[in-house]
């Protein structure tokens, strides 16, 4: 035990009537145990004891340490199955593709055929934007696109078109430089489509269940050459521009529907074992226009479970709501950075059972530093459940790599 006095004696020297301070109390190891903050004592003079009528006893007092139970504190999710028990219960993504009305053979030739149509809008795009290339030309990638007028806010994205320009063979990568192997005049590459417009109609009578990608990809790529200069908007492209937009994608396409559907099962195997009278606590990290939401809702006690609904911005909040109310009292809506430690935000330290994250967690700068909040949001035993995709993927990088957030990552 140490205390800190912080009263000093009187002018004349005696005793001061009364001492106050701190208590800090230690184990015998000097680890800090607790501790009494403005604890007071009053000097027993010789008057008060005489003075005491019903005896010494009436001056002294003992603390009498009562049981009572504590206030509910971090709730663990240890009810949850082991990881294995839910990899066990799901299948690959082919049969989820199946059940969606989708040919995996189909599905993987229209990824085919997407990355040469990329290609092929990455050359006609450098095109656009009047580079006359010239065979064994050296280009350094931050000269041309300043010689071409190209923003500096579309760095990364030009970048993507000269590799992509590359892989094509119209280009060689060099020691971060590029050298032209196809100048400007000379055959277009066999193998990918020479009219990247018009090609859209042809993939679109080969493949009935891609029909969201190709057009978006058809609006996006097609104005690639504006957005890089800054004479398009890319946000009008992919949200405002007539059907599909962006979230067509998430939201209506079969490959959507197939992932929601992995997700769906996931938290369905997940929450299986929650016990009589526990209330499910989720947070769901970007959760945008909501399909994620549509697939994991369902699944979910009804009546008991806590729905954190969140977006870095609260514009989609009003559609969400529209959409899907509030549960009930279940569910509610809050501005969440993800990037940003979510307890600074007012966001319960460890008090979320579940986390879900749908195509979400890549767009941000620092994945361990974003996993780390992802983590400091879950309860013991919790579980992030994570929707991504896990390739790399041109045409996505030409459509929604228009948007600075797609390259945020460092």
């Amino acid at each position: 035990m140490k205390a800190a006095s912080q009263d000093a004696e009187s002018e004349s020297g005696a005793p001061p009537e009364v001492r106050s301070g701190d208590l800090h109390l230690y184990d015998p190891n000097g680890v800090p145990i607790g501790g009494l903050s403005g604890y007071a004592v009053k000097r027993a003079t010789r008057e008060a004891l005489l003075s005491s009528v019903e005896g010494i006893d009436d001056l002294l007092y003992e603390v009498a340490w009562q049981e009572r139970a504590l206030p509910p504190g971090m709730q663990s999710a240890d009810f949850f199955p082991d990881p294995a028990e839910v990899k066990a219960r799901a299948r690959l993504l082919p049969d989820y593709l199946r059940d969606a009305g989708v040919d995996p053979r189909s599905r993987d030739a229209l990824l085919a055929d997407l990355e040469r149509w990329s290609q092929s809008f990455a050359i006609a795009n450098l095109d656009r934007l009047g580079w006359d290339r010239k065979v064994g030309e050296r280009a350094r990638p931050e000269e041309l696109r300043k010689a071409l007028k190209v923003s500096a806010d579309h760095e990364r994205l030009f970048r993507r078109m000269l590799e992509m320009a590359a892989r094509a063979g119209v280009l060689a990568e060099e020691d971060g430089d590029f050298v032209v192997r196809s100048g400007s005049g000379d055959p277009w590459p066999a193998a990918l489509p020479e009219d990247p417009e018009s090609h859209a109609d042809r993939m679109a009578e080969r493949y009935s269940h891609g029909l969201t990608e190709i057009g978006l990809f058809r609006r996006s790529g097609g104005a690639l050459a504006d957005v890089l200069r800054g004479q398009a908007d890319p946000l009008t492209l992919l949200f405002s521009s007539g059907e599909p937009t962006a979230a067509d994608l998430y939201l209506r396409a079969p490959v959507a529907r197939a992932a929601n559907q992995m997700l769906s099962e996931a938290v369905r195997t997940l929450v299986a074992a929650l016990p009589p009278g526990r209330r499910l606590r989720v947070v769901e990290v970007g959760a945008g226009t909501g399909s994620a939401t549509a697939a994991v809702l369902p699944e979910l006690p009804e009546g008991r479970f806590d729905y954190m609904y969140t977006d870095i911005s609260a514009g989609f909040f009003s559609e969400a709501e529209a959409r899907f109310g509030d549960g009930g009292g279940c569910i509610e809506y809050r501005p969440l950075d993800i990037e940003r430690d979510p307890i600074e935000q007012g966001f319960d330290l460890h008090g979320y059972d579940l986390a879900i994250a749908s195509n979400v967690l890549h767009a941000t700068r620092y994945l361990e530093e974003t996993l780390a909040h992802c983590r400091r949001l879950l309860a013991p035993s919790g579980y992030l459940v994570a929707l991504e995709n896990l390739r790399g993927l041109g045409w996505m990088d030409l459509t929604f790599g228009q948007l600075d957030g797609w390259w945020r990552f460092a």
